[in-house]
Order: C-alpha cells, then sequence, then structure tokens
C-alpha cells in the first residue's frame, strides 16, 4: 500500500492515509478530534510516510488502528 503516513503526538499513535504530508496532518487531527472526546490538538504531532507498518493490514485497507 502506498500513502501511508505514521502519525504521533506524544499520546496517540497510528496510521493514515494521504497524498502529502499537509494532509496527513489534517486527517489525523481530524480522526483524533473525532474519535476522543476532549482531544486538544498537540503542537507535537508529526507524521512520516511508511510503506508499511504493523498497524495496518493490507487485507483490510478501510481499517486502520490506532494505539495510546
Amino acid at each position: 500500500m502506498s500513502n501511508l503516513w505514521r502519525f504521533y503526538d506524544g499520546t496517540f499513535s497510528g496510521v493514515v492515509v494521504a497524498w502529502t504530508e499537509k494532509e496527513a496532518l489534517e486527517k489525523a487531527k481530524l480522526y483524533l478530534k473525532i474519535h476522543f472526546d476532549g482531544y486538544e490538538e498537540s503542537a507535537g504531532m508529526k507524521v512520516w510516510p511508511c510503506k508499511s507498518d504493523d498497524d495496518f493490514d493490507e487485507a483490510a485497507p478501510w481499517a486502520l488502528a490506532v494505539s495510546y
């Protein structure tokens, strides 16, 4: 799978699918806001491209895991 981006904000980590670093950052922040009540954006949010990841299963590309 291409266009995978790993994210980490100091507490939460996960994977998003995006074309650019900016899009990956926006998707990661939006995901956390939607799924975690009271989530405050972290100034330390980082994203980086990855070719594969333990949190991503190519057999189920629609489901991305997040750990915290």
